[in-house]
Formats: structure tokens, sequence, C-alpha cells
């Protein structure tokens, strides 16, 4: 054989740009898929491994597709960047951390690279065998999670130290509230897939999702966080309207049901309600009915919000930047102060308002909008899965921050993914074959090289 005639292939078809893109996303998204619910640190190596893919992809869309290259949420949440980038910048000699709270901006960037990325990687296409794998490395976690807060909770064991200890509402391996809240988001999402297990069984094991689905279910229970199981409450109907319409009108009203009971012992409160019973005076073993006096800390959170707002209203006090004057506001405004006045507002909306100004908010509320009216044009899949999950956030978002590590993980990669697959085309596949070149070799034959399976 001649030396001028070897050639070297498969070298070039490992290496390509293309498969490194895809395997970098790929191993971001088994990150998320590992920790969302089981470690902040896991769910870390998401944005480490996505910012290259989806920093490249975003570009060579742009030259691809100019202005056309992202949905119209994805302008919206690029204009909340920008605001916040504004804001904080206007606020810097007052805010304690901006730096800090301007890196906190990388949740909503990652939400348009993530989409990038992703895109790609779908538009190379995207075997079964993948899918399922994912969908059961994220269905364990949450198994796993609940079995740690199951344990914590009835025998009082920290499987991760190996000690004894004292819990209170533990319901998985993160933060109570954050898994609480996350938990009340991705439930409507299980409870669609296994609604649908016949259809697309092919895409997941059946019996690994309802038992998922189960065991999230009691660790949101475990959480004993209301604004999380109201939220849910809310999003049930919907996912069995886009089954069965009337199934979805009779589970609304048992939810219904179930909302004005929450409603009616949270007024009446844990004392009142045991005295009612009981006619003893003492509170009950949970934290789902409370009177509204034990609720007057994040009242007054919103109270303070909303003055914050009024005192600086185009652009706020700077992301994360409001809850350091909350104690002032509370003091200007005869309001009753707490000792975690400097969390957060405990609303993802009045904190948005407050950190960003209704500028930032009119952006958001316009990003929330446009996803969730893109989703609804497909009809498809993606629709029942993002509507009832966008239901839920805005809902628990009311009583929560959501925009917190793991949940803010959770939200823009379903947001990502969801916008991801919108147009592909074999038009795409061909413009992106002709943006991303594997590496050349010098070669004397002229033949066509093939590129590398994706992911």
């Amino acid at each position: 054989m001649s030396l001028l005639s070897v050639q070297i292939k498969p070298a070039s078809n490992r290496f390509s740009s293309k498969n490194i893109l895809s395997v970098l996303t790929f191993g971001a998204v088994v990150c998320l898929a590992l920790g969302v619910f089981t470690s902040v640190a896991i769910c870390a190596g998401y944005h480490i491994l996505l910012l290259v893919p989806g920093s490249a992809c975003l570009a060579c869309s742009f030259r691809r597709n100019g202005w056309k290259a992202l949905p119209a949420s994805s302008w919206a949440l690029l204009a909340l960047i920008g605001i916040g980038v504004i804001s904080c910048l206007i606020n810097w000699d007052s805010m304690q951390s901006p730096l800090r709270g301007l890196f906190k901006l990388k949740y909503f960037a990652f939400g348009i690279l993530g989409l990038m990325a992703l895109r790609h990687v779908i538009s190379r296409g995207v075997s079964k065998k993948v899918v399922r794998g994912l969908l059961h490395l994220f269905f364990a976690s949450i198994i796993v999670s609940v079995i740690y807060g199951l344990t914590a909770t009835f025998a009082d064991f920290d499987l991760v130290t190996w000690q004894k200890g004292q819990f209170d509402r533990v319901g998985g391996l993160t933060d109570t509230m954050r898994f609480g809240y996350g938990m009340g988001m991705v439930l409507p999402v299980l409870l669609t897939l296994w609604l649908r297990r016949r259809e697309w069984a092919n895409w997941f094991d059946v019996r690994l999702l309802t038992l998922a689905l189960v065991m999230g279910l009691v660790g949101l229970m475990l959480t004993q966080t209301r604004g999380a199981l109201l939220g849910l409450l809310c999003a049930v109907p919907l996912v069995l309207y886009f089954y069965r319409p009337k199934a979805g009108y009779w589970v609304g009203g048992v939810c219904g049901f179930a909302i004005v009971l929450l409603a009616v012992g949270n007024y009446l409160g844990q004392e009142r309600i045991t005295q009612l019973v009981t006619g003893k005076s003492q509170d009950l073993p949970t934290s789902l009915i409370r009177g509204f006096d034990k609720n007057s800390a994040r009242l007054s959170l919103y109270k303070a919000a909303l003055y914050g707002i009024q005192e600086r209203p185009v652009f706020g006090f700077g992301m994360r930047g409001s809850s350091q004057h909350v104690p002032r506001i509370k003091r200007q405004h005869g309001l009753k102060e707490y000792p975690s006045d400097t969390t957060h507002a405990h609303n993802t909306f009045l904190e948005i308002g407050a950190n960003l100004g209704i500028l930032g908010l009119v952006a958001f509320l316009a990003w929330l909008v446009l996803w969730g009216w893109e989703s609804r044009k497909r009809h498809d899949a993606v629709a029942v899965c993002v509507l009832p999950f966008l239901l839920a956030f805005v809902v628990s978002g009311q009583f929560e921050y959501l925009f917190l590590a793991n949940n803010a993980f959770l939200i823009f990669f379903l947001y990502a993914l969801s916008s991801s697959i919108t147009g592909l085309s074999k038009t795409d596949q061909e413009k992106e074959d002709d943006c991303f070149q594997p590496i050349k070799y010098v070669e004397v034959r002229a033949e066509k090289t093939t590129a590398g399976p994706g992911i």
C-alpha cells in the first residue's frame, strides 16, 4: 500500500468538534439528573460542563440564523439578564456583595446556553437508550434522596454522616424548602409520564417511574411545605385534563376541596383546630396547618418587598440586593423585625421586583408567558409536561423564591429542553454540519467523511 493513500478518518470522527460538544453536554445533563434532589455540588457540574458547548453553539447559531436563532422567550430572558446587569451596576456601591449578585444572573444565562447546547445534540439524534439512562438516573436520585429523608424522620439517623440526630421536616438530601418546592414542580411531570406509560413505555422503566412518583410524593409530605403542596394541587387537574378532560374536571373538584381545607386549616391554625376536635389547647404535630399569626414573619417580608419596589421602582436594589435593605425598610414603616429578614422575600415575583425593579419584573413575566405560549402551540409531549410544571411554578412561587441552586438548575434545564426541540428539521441539521466542521487532516485521496454518531 502506498504511504500516500493512508487516511486518519477514525480519529477525525472521534475528536470532531461536534462530538466533543455533544459529550460535554451529555456529561452536564448527567450531573443535573444526579444532583437536582441530592447535591448542589453535583449540580454545579451542569454549569461547568455546559459553558463551552452552550457558548459555541450560541455563537454558531447566531452566525447561521442571525436574530432568528433564539425563540421569543429567550429574548425576554436576555432582556431580564441585561436589566439585571444594569441594576447591579447602578447599585454597585450600595450592594454588600455586588459581584456575587451579578454572578447570580448565571442561572438565567444558562437557560439560553442550555437551549443552544441541547438543540445541537438533539439535532444530531439521541437514542432511546441514552434517554432511558438519563431518566433512570433521575428517578433513582429521587428514590435515594427520599430514603434518606425517611430514615432521618422515622429513625433519627443520618445516612450521610452515619450518626444519630434530631431531624424535622426532612424530605431528602437537600434543603427542606428546596426539596419540597422542587418536588412540587416535578411531580406533575412524573404523573404525566406515568399516565402515558403505555404510549411512552420504550423511553423509561414503568416500575422505576412508579416508585419515583410515590417516593417523591412521600418526600414532599415529609417537608410539609404548604406552598409546594398548593402548587401540586393546582397542577394535577391540568395534568389529568390533558390526558382525559372529564377526569381533569373531576380531579379538579377534589383538589379544589383539598385547597379549601388547606386554606381553612391555615386560617384557623393548629391550636384552634385542636381545641375544636379534642378540647385541648395544643398544636398539632404538623407545619401544614398554621394560623396566620405564625405566618406574620413571611407576611412582613411581602410588605417589605412591596415597600422596596415603591422605593426603587425602575431597576430595584440589584440582583439579591434587596434583602440587606429589609431591616431598614421595616424600621422605617413600622413592621416587625425577625432574624430571617436578610434572606429573601419568600415570593419569586416580589423578590424579582425588589431586586430588578418593575422593568425586571415585566421581563420576567414576559419570559414566563412566552414560554407557556410557545409550549401551548406545540400540542405534543412537551406541552403536556411543561404547562403543568409552569402552573406549579407560578402558584408555589407565591410562597418561596424558587431561583435558588437546585431548583434554578431544574427550571432552566426544563426551559432549555422544551425550547431546544422546537423547529428542528433536516435543514437545521445540514446547516449545523456546515458550521461545526471536524478537525481537518491532510489527505491525498478526496473521500467524504461521515460525522461520528450523535449521543
